[in-house]
C-alpha cells in the first residue's frame, strides 16, 4: 500500500518544482500513467491552454484541443492522441470537475484510486495554475504597456503630445483598477476552494483516519493474548502515528480558516477572552500546576472565537515548554502605547534560542524532536495570522533558560 505522504510529496514537487514536466512524470508514473498534462483556462485567449512549466505546444494541436475541449464539457473522455511526436499515438484519459481546468493521463494504466485523489486536488491545483498564467499575463501587459508609455514620452515635444501621455496614463490607471477588481474576484473565489477544499480534507482524511485508529485499537483490544511484544509494539506505533496525522490535518485545517472565512469585527473583551482560553485548557492548567495571572486588560476589535485560539495556542505553548521540576508561571499583562494595545504573555519556560526567534513563526517548524515535545509546528504560524487578521503582529523576546515573552500589537483605531 503506497504511503499517503508519497502523493502530498509529489503534488508539492509539481507545483513548486524548477522543471514542472519532469515532476509531472513522476508524478503520473506514481499513478501507473506515463504521463500527465493540466491545461487551464486563459481567460485573456478564452481558451484551454497548458499550464506553466507544461509542453507549450503539442502534436496535432487540433486533435488535442478537441479532446481537451470535450474533457471540460463532458467531464471524462478517453481516446487516442498524437504523443510525444508526429505520426506516433498512445491512449489518453481526460478528465474534469469544472470547465476551466482539465487534466490528462497519457498511456499506461493509471490507477483509479490515483484518477480520484488528483480529481480530488484539481480545484487547488486550477486556482494555483491560472494565478501562475494572470502572473505572466500581467506581468506581459506591464511590459508592453511600460514600452508604450516610454516611446510617447521621447516624443512628447508638443502641447498635443503631452495631453495624450495623459490621456495613456488615465488608460492604464483604468486598466490597472480592472485587473486589481478581477485580481480581488480571484482572490475571493481561491478562499471559497480553499473552503471546499478543507471541507474535502475533513472529510476524506479524517474519516479514514479515524476508521483505522479505531480497527487498530480493536485488534489491540480483542486480540492482545495472540500478539507477541513486537506486533504490539507495531500496532502502537500505527495507533499513534493515525493520531498525530490527524492532529496535523486539524491544525492545517484551522491554519487555512483563519484567512478563508469571511468575519465580523466588534469589540471583544481580551479579560473574557483568557477565560475561555483557560476554560479549554483547564484539565491541562490542573495537572502541570500551572499558574496564570494577569492585569486589566482592554478590549480590541476583533473575532471572538480567533483571539480565543489565539490565546489558547500562547498558553498551551508556554506550559508544553516549562522547564523540568519547575510549575509553568504565566503572566498577562497590557500596556497602552497611544495607538495600539500591547498585551504581553509571559512564561518561565525553557526560552529559545536568537538564531530561533523568527524561525519559530513558520509553518512546520519545530525547534525540539516529536518525542522530546508534542505538537505540529503550526501553533505559532496560526497565531502570526490571526494577528494579520487583526491587523497587527506578534514578536517574541527570549532568554533561554528564563523564560519568553510574546507580544501581541493591537492597533487602537476602532478599538473600545
Amino acid at each position: 500500500m503506497d504511503h499517503p505522504d508519497t502523493f502530498h510529496r509529489l503534488i508539492y514537487e509539481l507545483i513548486t518544482a524548477e522543471h514542472r514536466s519532469d515532476a509531472a512524470r513522476e508524478f503520473a508514473h506514481y499513478g501507473g500513467a506515463s504521463d500527465l498534462v493540466f491545461f487551464v483556462l486563459d481567460r485573456e485567449v478564452g481558451a484551454l491552454i497548458t499550464a506553466l512549466g507544461f509542453p507549450p505546444t503539442m502534436p496535432d494541436a487540433s486533435g488535442w484541443a478537441k479532446f481537451v475541449e470535450d474533457t471540460a464539457k463532458s467531464g471524462s473522455e478517453a481516446g487516442a492522441l498524437t504523443y510525444p511526436l508526429p505520426g506516433q499515438t498512445i491512449h489518453c484519459l481526460g478528465r474534469s470537475t469544472t470547465r476551466d481546468a482539465v487534466v490528462v493521463f497519457i498511456g499506461g494504466e493509471p490507477r483509479v484510486d490515483f484518477i480520484a485523489q488528483v480529481i480530488d486536488v484539481m480545484p487547488i491545483l486550477r486556482v494555483l495554475f491560472q494565478a501562475e498564467q494572470a502572473v505572466l499575463n500581467a506581468n506581459a501587459t506591464t511590459a508592453l504597456a511600460r514600452n508604450a508609455t516610454r516611446q510617447l514620452r521621447s516624443q512628447a515635444a508638443s502641447l498635443e503630445q503631452a495631453r495624450r501621455m495623459a490621456n495613456s496614463e488615465l488608460i492604464e490607471r483604468h486598466k490597472a483598477e480592472e485587473a486589481l477588481r478581477v485580481n480581488a474576484a480571484e482572490l475571493e473565489r481561491s478562499n471559497r476552494d480553499l473552503q471546499q477544499f478543507a471541507g474535502i480534507v475533513s472529510h476524506d482524511l479524517q474519516e479514514p483516519l479515524r476508521m483505522v485508529s479505531s480497527y487498530l485499537g480493536l485488534i489491540e483490544m480483542r486480540y492482545a493474548p495472540l500478539l507477541d511484544d513486537k506486533a504490539q509494539e507495531y500496532i502502537g506505533l500505527a495507533i499513534s502515528g493515525s493520531q498525530r496525522m490527524s492532529q496535523l490535518i486539524k491544525a492545517l485545517l484551522g491554519y487555512a480558516q483563519v484567512g478563508a472565512d469571511e468575519r465580523t469585527m466588534v469589540p471583544v473583551p481580551l479579560e473574557a477572552v483568557l477565560i475561555e482560553a483557560q476554560g479549554n485548557l483547564e484539565a491541562r492548567i490542573v495537572d502541570t500546576n500551572a499558574s496564570i495571572q494577569c492585569t486589566d486588560l482592554p478590549s480590541v476589535k476583533g473575532d471572538h472565537v480567533l483571539l480565543v485560539q489565539l490565546f489558547q495556542n500562547l498558553l498551551v505553548n508556554a506550559i508544553k515548554f516549562s522547564r523540568k521540576g519547575t510549575a509553568p508561571v504565566i503572566r498577562v499583562t497590557a500596556v497602552d502605547q497611544g495607538s495600539t494595545w500591547l498585551i504581553s504573555v509571559a512564561d518561565n519556560g525553557i526560552g529559545i534560542l536568537p538564531s530561533d526567534h523568527s524561525r519559530i513563526f513558520g509553518v512546520f517548524q519545530r525547534l525540539h524532536s516529536r518525542d522530546a515535545y508534542e505538537g505540529c509546528g503550526i501553533g505559532l504560524a496560526t497565531c502570526k495570522r490571526i494577528m494579520g487578521r487583526h491587523g497587527g503582529h506578534i514578536a517574541v523576546a527570549s532568554e533561554v533558560g528564563v523564560g519568553s515573552t510574546f507580544t501581541l500589537s493591537f492597533p487602537k483605531s476602532g478599538s473600545w
